[in-house]
This record gives C-alpha cells, sequence and structure tokens, in this order.
C-alpha cells in the first residue's frame, strides 16, 4: 500500500520564513497523506574547520523522532505554520 511507503520531500526555508515542499524537485509538491516533519539548519560544508556556531534552534527539531512535528497533506493547497523554539541554555552544537 502507497500509503504505508516512506516518502522523503525537503523545502527550503526562504528569508520571509516560507518553504514550498518538493518530492522529485524543487517545488513539485508532496502527495496528499500524513507527513512527519523535522526543520535542520543548512550545514556548511567548508565550514568543518572553523569554530562552531551555537544551534539557533533546539536541537529536538532537527530528529523526527524528537521534532514533535505532524501534518495531514489534502488535495489543494495547504499552509502548514510551523513553529520552532530556541535551545535550552547550555545545549551546544553536536
Amino acid at each position: 500500500d502507497d500509503a504505508d511507503r516512506p516518502v522523503t520531500a525537503r523545502g527550503e526555508i526562504q528569508s520571509d520564513g516560507s518553504f514550498v515542499l518538493g518530492t522529485y524537485k524543487p517545488g513539485d509538491g508532496v502527495l496528499p497523506r500524513k507527513y512527519r516533519a523535522l526543520v535542520a539548519p543548512k550545514s556548511d560544508p567548508n565550514a568543518v574547520d572553523g569554530p562552531q556556531k551555537p544551534p539557533a534552534i533546539d536541537p529536538r527539531f532537527s530528529d523526527l523522532r524528537t521534532s514533535g512535528l505532524e501534518f495531514e497533506v489534502k488535495p489543494g493547497n495547504n499552509d502548514f505554520p510551523i513553529t520552532v523554539a530556541t535551545p535550552p541554555k547550555g545545549v551546544r552544537k553536536q
């Protein structure tokens, strides 16, 4: 059954906070079904030797098991506001 098969989609967050998901190519959308989501900051592969910056958001949002973000996409336009929190005091980048 297609509803049980994992589907991966992604969307880059724009400067105004908006995003459009894509499954096969950027912006092509996703199939109607339930999804779990995560929010992961972009990594800079050239910054490996540079100083590590503290995370901008609580690291729990970067993992499907802990993000708590679940949405059901229905046919037509969908709008899912996502609110994340800053990291708890003392959390360092892993």
